[in-house]
């Protein structure tokens, strides 16, 4: 019962450690410091988090046609480096003139891996409904978030000017602003 339990408790700090890593951004504060970049020795770029610049957060009720914003923060902070998430959902950074500045391609937020009891074969299931939490690099001249999936299915802009221009009034030093 309790190898059960450690089983079931290790496969949720994976998960947890996924998901983090897919949807969320780890941030230093608010105020626009932040560790620095490094390089590791196999020569791929570090995802701690960096200072050089800043991170929209975009929280809210996921669906596969919608999503329901319920908070956007800009934080002084993003990560240091990309990798090579597949093309499961977008999140398109617009300027305020409707011009692209940026496609995020990552993980679609409402996977969810699974293991069985041993840890070594995984299934997948696609959530209908999911609390998210999307981190999107942003800059000065951010305007606007477009969230959508692979092959132009929009499912909602959300506005997060005002939120920079906060930001930036915070931490004019940022290099983001």
């Amino acid at each position: 019962m309790r190898r059960r339990g450690l089983l079931a408790l290790s496969a949720l700090c994976v998960l947890s450690a996924v998901v983090f890593a897919v949807v969320s951004v780890l941030v230093s504060d608010e105020s626009g410091g932040a560790t620095t970049q490094t390089q590791s020795q196999s020569g791929f770029v570090s995802l701690e988090s960096n200072g050089a610049g800043a991170t929209a957060v975009l929280s809210g009720a996921l669906t596969r046609k919608s999503f329901e914003t319920e908070s956007v923060r800009v934080v002084g902070s993003r990560l240091a480096g990309r990798s090579s998430d597949p093309d499961q959902f977008r999140a398109t950074v617009l300027d305020s003139d409707g011009d692209e500045i940026e496609t995020v391609r990552m993980w679609s937020p409402l996977l969810r891996l699974e293991w069985d009891r041993k840890g070594s074969r995984h299934g997948e299931t696609f959530l209908k409904r999911a609390q998210v939490h999307i981190s999107v690099p942003v800059s000065n001249s951010a305007a606007r978030v477009v969230l959508g999936w692979p092959g132009g299915r929009e499912v909602a802009q959300v506005e997060i000017g005002r939120e920079v221009r906060s930001f930036c009034a915070r931490a004019s030093d940022n290099p983001a602003c």
